[in-house]
């Protein structure tokens, strides 16, 4: 994330005239480049100055999506023409591009703007603490210092499926499923892997993760399956390295071969204006429970 302030100006018109400096802005929100993130719960600076006029400014965060323009929040009103205040990103928006911060007069007679950004979750793993019993003392002298470890942001293609299948498990049977591949699960409505609430078929859906990129991720996969989404597990990554995802499961019959996949549920993908789950594996399944 660059940290350096960066200046603009837009030009708009007033009765008719060129007006090119009406409101200078600096801020480290990172708006110069469509591949720079605003992080949730990060705090930024922005700053501004008047030009030419002592109107009252209103600063907005908007987000430009499908074509229309939202006011997302107010981020101050009635504020000074030459001024300055932290902004800190709220938690609640939602992830995506098309953000951009407007800077106008509160009789809206001049107005600027910043590019398009960002926003997203940045993830942090929380630095470990020491457990002391009841009744010990433990000098700050004598305990190393930890380094926190930094999870820093997905980029396309970093982790994927190796290899690309999964394998379903019941029982001593399984089933490997490649990648757009459909397959069939035959089974008795007998079996003791019949869930008597659901009547589904009790199974553990395997696969395995990989790192690429010497980054380390931390987020959330979840398997769906016939447009139900089974609890989410969580994956960490230190470096390149590989994880086996395990989980226990009960895969619903259907009268047709329902869509099985894997993806990340809380990793953005860049170069879209809408949040963009990348989907790991995708392929069908047809689960038949015959009668006895």
């Amino acid at each position: 994330m660059k940290k350096n302030a960066f200046f603009f100006l837009v030009l708009f018109f007033l009765t008719g005239l060129a007006w090119a400096q009406s409101i200078q802005v600096c801020t480290d929100v990172p708006y110069h480049s469509p591949n720079d993130k605003a992080c949730k719960g990060k705090t930024y600076s922005i700053s501004w100055t008047a030009e030419g006029h002592s109107e009252l400014i209103q600063v907005r965060l908007l987000r430009q999506l499908a074509g229309s323009t939202s006011e997302m929040q107010v981020i101050g009103s009635n504020l000074p023409g030459s001024g300055s205040l932290n902004w800190t990103v709220p938690g609640s928006l939602p992830s995506g591009y098309g953000y951009f911060v407007e800077f106008k007069t509160m009789a809206g007679r001049y107005r600027v703007s910043t590019g398009m950004f960002h926003i997203q979750l940045c993830l942090q793993k929380a630095q470990p603490h020491l457990q002391v019993k009841p009744g010990l003392q433990v000098s700050q002298a004598q305990t190393p210092p930890v380094q926190a470890l930094v999870y820093e942001q997905y980029e396309q293609g970093a982790i994927r499926m190796d290899p690309a299948s999964l394998t379903v498990r019941w029982g001593t049977h399984s089933l490997a499923i490649g990648q757009n591949e459909e397959k069939w699960i035959n089974i008795d409505e007998d079996s003791d892997l019949i869930d008597p609430a659901s009547g589904g078929l009790r199974a553990t859906v395997e696969y395995t993760l990989r790192n690429t990129m010497a980054k380390n991720f931390r987020f959330h996969v979840a398997l769906s399956f016939g447009g139900r989404t089974f609890p989410p597990v969580e994956v960490t990554f230190v470096g390149p390295s590989s994880r086996h995802v395990s989980q226990a499961v009960v895969l619903y019959p259907g009268n047709q071969t329902l869509p099985i996949r894997v993806q990340a549920t809380d990793i953005l993908v860049d170069g879209g204006s809408n949040d963009v789950r990348p989907a790991y594996f995708y392929g069908k399944l047809h689960v038949r429970i015959y009668p006895n």
